[in-house]
């Protein structure tokens, strides 16, 4: 079990860290080449490429939604430095390095209606990059989208 289970794992009291969550890929992408298994009840929607050249696609169940993002313009250190600046109200509850060189963070922002978590996975490949980006209010969602990010492998 590496670093950032552990951190999950005693964080976050979750029962699921006792099996290898890459041990089934539900999702397999060709271009660039990344698998990821969303959380249980999430669905993948059509991709969206912008005018810069990213490529997004959201994942949705009910009220709640991630992206995975990849084709980045600027690089992937670029994009984990500006991850760690945590500003104004912005709080930070947990954050690791993956074995890979990559990076993740829980964090939240205050709201009127309770906080929204944030949760943010840099998973880098030998040519490419993925980027997970969630904002939820349920602490619960949040939980399993942080499970879900240690998922990601990028080719």
């Amino acid at each position: 079990m590496n670093r950032m289970t552990i951190v999950v794992c005693a964080l976050f009291g979750l029962a699921a860290c006792t099996k290898d969550p890459r041990a089934s890929c539900t999702y397999k992408h060709a271009n660039p080449a990344f698998c990821f298994s969303p959380p249980e009840g999430y669905t993948a929607e059509p991709e969206t490429k912008f005018n810069d050249g990213q490529m997004s696609m959201m994942f949705t169940a009910g009220k709640n939604s991630f992206s995975l993002n990849w084709n980045h313009s600027g690089t992937f250190e670029e994009h984990v430095e500006s991850a760690k600046v945590h500003v104004g109200a912005i709080k930070l509850v947990a954050e690791g390095n993956l074995d890979n060189g990559g990076y993740w963070c829980h964090s939240t922002m205050p709201q009127p209606s309770g906080p929204t978590h944030l949760v943010t996975y840099f998973v880098r490949g030998k040519s490419s990059y993925v980027e997970l980006n969630a904002g939820v209010k349920d602490e619960q969602a949040a939980n399993a989208i942080i499970l879900a990010g240690k998922t990601i492998t990028v080719d």
